[in-house]
């Protein structure tokens, strides 16, 4: 199975420090589906669906609520498609593992900044990424 990788970044000045930030970005987004698909296995095996508060995963990865919100919605929206594929084959195979979890496409969940000025004008446009 091939993935596309559709990639188009925009910054003043792309450096080492900024693609470094967008890698551990990728990263954190990955360590954050992984920790929710547990919490959602356990929901959907003892059928008590309770909302999961996403602020202890912002405080724990140091990250913006947009983006943890955002991977929650496509947890969600994953586990939902592959139990609808499972019974449309009537055939229940495993849980499904979520390997790779695209980086939020919204801009104002970023924010980078550089020595000198502490901010710099930026434009992302990601539309499903896959490191």
């Amino acid at each position: 199975m091939k993935i596309t990788k559709t990639l188009s970044v925009k910054l003043n000045q792309l450096n080492n420090s900024k693609n470094q930030y967008l890698q551990e970005l990728y990263e954190k987004v990955q360590l954050i589906s992984q920790e929710y698909l547990k919490i959602k296995k356990q929901q959907l095996e003892t059928k008590q669906y309770s909302t999961i508060n996403y602020k202890p995963f912002v405080s724990k990865y140091s990250i913006n609520s947009a983006v943890v919100q955002q991977t929650f919605r496509f947890v969600d929206s994953k586990v939902k498609s592959y139990i609808s594929w499972c019974k449309k084959k009537h055939k229940l195979v495993k849980f499904p593992k979520i390997t790779k979890t695209p980086i939020i496409l919204r801009n104002d969940c970023f924010r980078i900044e550089n020595s000198k000025t502490k901010h710099f004008n930026k434009w992302f446009k990601f539309t499903r990424i896959y490191f």
